[in-house]
Parts: structure tokens; sequence; C-alpha cells
């Protein structure tokens, strides 16, 4: 796959993520008591996958992405984070060939960092799932 094409498809696969990640918020407020303090940390996901995308785009050097899809999170909150943790897992994989295929050290330094806050995202993805398996 070539560079410009891998990136093209980050970015469109972040700025997805943004729908995917404001709704399970909105799962998380509305079906666990509590929900709202949750709820905060999966729309602070959304923002930084939006920032991925802006980061994406100045990478690939232009100044926006394609109209981005929607992504439901549906009405099982299980679902939605298995989806989300499944994209992650995934995202995480590509980021990592991006990152080798970058020549300029600024622009693996961000891929880096993206890197690692999808880490995070995935984590806590996995730690809701397993809090819903009752095994926290």
């Amino acid at each position: 796959m070539e560079l410009n094409e891998l990136l093209d498809g980050l970015i469109n696969e972040e700025l997805a993520d943004v729908s995917l990640y404001k709704g399970e918020a909105g799962l998380f407020a509305d079906k666990v008591v509590g929900g709202e303090r949750i709820a905060e940390v999966f729309s602070r996901f959304a923002r930084e996958e939006a920032e991925h995308a802006g980061a994406l785009m100045a990478i690939a050097g232009r100044k926006s992405g394609s109209p981005a899809r929607t992504i439901a999170a549906g009405s099982s909150l299980r679902n939605s984070l298995e989806m989300h943790a499944n994209r992650e897992t995934t995202g995480i994989t590509i980021y990592r060939r991006l990152a080798d295929m970058l020549s300029a050290p600024e622009h693996k330094l961000i891929v880096k960092g993206i890197i690692a806050q999808e880490i995070e995202h995935l984590r806590a993805a996995q730690h809701y799932l397993r809090a819903l398996n009752g095994g926290i």
C-alpha cells in the first residue's frame, strides 16, 4: 500500500471513529448509573480522534479529508465496545506500518503519539468490556 493511500484510509477511519465514540459516550450516559463520568472519557476520545485526523492531514499536506462516514454505536454497549476494541487494535497495527513508511522524524513522532493514544483508547474499551462481563 502506498503512503498516500494509507494516510487517506487512516484519515477517513479517524473521522468515522468520532461518531462511534460520541455514540458510546451517549450509551454510557444513558445506560450506566453514574455513566456521565465515563461518557466524558469517551467524548475526550472522540475529540482526540478528530485531532488525529487533523495531524494526518497535516502530514499529507491537506486541509481536509473526505466527508466522514458515520458509525452508529447501536443500542448495545457491549457490541459497541467490542467494535471499538477491534477498530483500535486494527488501527494500532496500521499506524505502526505508517510509522515505518514515514521518513520525516517529526512525522514519525506525531504518529507514535497517536499510537500511544490509540493504545489508551483500546485499554479503556477492554476495561469497560470486562466490567460489563463482571470481571473488574
